[in-house]
């Protein structure tokens, strides 16, 4: 899924054109950022900058989804060889739908 793009205001210094470092977060498209404007009389502008939105701490990263899957996939083919190979009977296993965090 992704991350949906907002535009947010930004100061930049108006002595390098580089985002100000006692203002603004880490902006992409900007690797560095202003130390001048930490002197006294350097201006300042705003300016709306487009930025994605970032995954929030606690959600799982994009591998852990791809594990569950790739569990639940092979679950589902096990359970089939054992139906029509051994003779057992066929219990196709129970998907959790929800990728979430087992903390205990």
């Amino acid at each position: 899924m992704s991350r949906t793009y907002r535009k947010f205001p930004v100061f930049f210094c108006g002595n390098c054109d580089r985002p100000s470092i006692r203002t603004t977060p880490h902006v992409k498209g900007y690797p560095d950022r202003c130390d001048c404007d930490s002197r006294l009389g350097v201006s300042l502008y705003k300016k709306m900058v487009k930025s994605s939105d970032h995954k929030v701490w606690y959600k799982p990263p994009k591998s852990f989804k791809q594990m569950r899957r790739q569990e639940f996939r092979s679950k589902v083919k096990e359970a089939l060889h054992n139906h029509i190979y051994k003779g057992k009977d066929f219990i196709p296993p129970i998907n959790r739908n929800g990728d979430e965090w087992e903390w205990m």
